[in-house]
């Protein structure tokens, strides 16, 4: 979004684009006293659907109304059909206020974080009347675009939408047999289009995504969820463990988000057993191998953070959750100052400032349609198995701009067959 209004010459001065979440975060967290502050579970994470009532209740009182109505003209809210009750709530409360806008497509509704959302007709535009329903194919009618796809996709959605086979041969996308899970079906889709020019996405559902990326030895780098429990769980391990049991929990991290790791892993295990190293070019190798001492030792969470960039940057391993290993080298490297106190909420305010700047994305990615979804890509892999809802398709064959490859066991998709 961002992106796009720097595009159209619209400055930081005149829009300030933020999720719902993390705008209800900055009021709740900047009016503790009339918020109760934040909002948190037992396990330290943030309780988004009290969070969503609370900036609810901060907006009845005066002074909150009148900073907000100071702050802003209007409000434009994109991707509704993904909002819960909770959040439309806040919508609704907030459209009181200032005027308010709301863009959405039911069919791609592919989120249920927030718990079932309003129902279309019936809530949401009882409160928004629809105004205009979008057709003509925009994206894909820019210059240097794919105008014949953008077409194809919005007879696609009639058909989908009608509940009838879409037949992948006939339309204008490279249709390849196969499944996610082949590796040589996965490698032959993603190398090729690798080999075009500008972004890629693959496609496809959970876990299989990670999979991709594993089987491209990393040159699909995988999109990780804001949340990043994974990272969670590592850091509240880690900071729970011995000096000792840190390197082995370091170790089986870096081989958990890597491939090809074997080698070197074993190079390093024997300098810390104080053995010979079998590399022809040891240097980097001792090198990790020293800052793990280090750790052993007692080292604090910097030398940690140390050891796992080196690791992670050794030519020889290919890392394919990048991601998420420099979220958890950050968290290390930031846990201590007044600012954060401990691991996990070091996390958590490295995700949440993802969350509120953006992300850039590597030039090929891998992710889920929950994941890649309100993102633009210049070409699209789609694994399609019958794991994926009408939704899911839907979004995943809208990524693309220029070229789209799907990938599945047949031909042609049957809405009865889906999930």
């Amino acid at each position: 979004m961002r992106r796009r209004l720097r595009r159209m010459g619209v400055g930081s001065d005149r829009a300030y684009v933020d999720t719902i979440a993390g705008w209800c975060l900055k009021y709740i967290s900047s009016y503790p006293e009339k918020s109760g502050g934040l909002p948190v579970k037992d396990d330290g994470s943030t309780n988004w659907e009290a969070l969503y009532c609370g900036m609810t209740e901060l907006l009845d009182h005066s002074v909150i109304r009148k900073v907000v109505d100071a702050s802003y003209q209007g409000v434009l809210v994109d991707e509704y059909q993904d909002c819960g009750q909770s959040q439309h709530a806040l919508i609704c409360r907030l459209a009181d206020l200032l005027r308010v806008r709301v863009f959405g497509d039911p069919l791609q509704a592919v989120f249920r974080f927030c718990g079932e959302p309003p129902d279309w007709q019936g809530e949401v535009e009882a409160q928004f009347p629809r105004l205009k329903t979008l057709g003509h194919p925009w994206r894909w009618c820019r210059t240097g675009e794919n105008t014949a796809l953008g077409e194809w996709l919005g007879e696609a959605r009639c058909t989908l939408l009608n509940g009838e086979p879409l037949d992948l041969r006939k339309g204008q996308l490279t249709y390849l047999e196969g499944t996610g899970t082949d590796s040589h079906c996965v490698q032959q889709a993603c190398f090729t289009t690798a080999k075009l020019k500008g972004s890629v996405a693959a496609i496809s559902k959970w876990p299989e995504y990670r999979l991709v990326s594993q089987m491209t030895a990393g040159l699909y780098q995988c999109v990780e969820p804001i949340e990043a429990k994974d990272a969670a769980e590592f850091l509240f391990r880690l900071e729970r463990a011995s000096p000792k049991e840190r390197v082995r929990q370091v170790l089986g991290f870096v081989k958990g988000i890597s491939c090809h790791h074997g080698p070197a892993m074993r190079n390093i295990v024997a300098v810390l057993n104080g053995e010979n190293c079998d590399a022809a070019d040891p240097q980097d190798d001792v090198l990790v191998a020293d800052l793990l001492r280090s750790v052993e030792n007692g080292g604090p969470p910097a030398v940690l953070a140390d050891a796992l960039d080196a690791l992670v940057t050794l030519k020889q391993i290919k890392v394919f959750r990048r991601e998420l290993a420099w979220a958890v080298i950050d968290s290390l490297r930031n846990v201590g100052t007044p600012e954060y106190s401990n691991l996990t909420e070091a996390l958590r305010r490295q995700r949440n400032r993802t969350s509120h700047m953006g992300r850039r994305l590597a030039r090929y990615s891998s992710g889920s349609t929950l994941l890649l979804k309100g993102m633009e890509f210049d070409h699209a892999v789609v694994f399609h198995s019958a794991k994926l809802t009408i939704n899911d398709v839907y979004v995943a064959l809208t990524r693309a701009s220029k070229s789209l490859t799907v990938v599945a066991p047949s031909p042609v998709i049957d809405p009865e067959e889906l999930a």
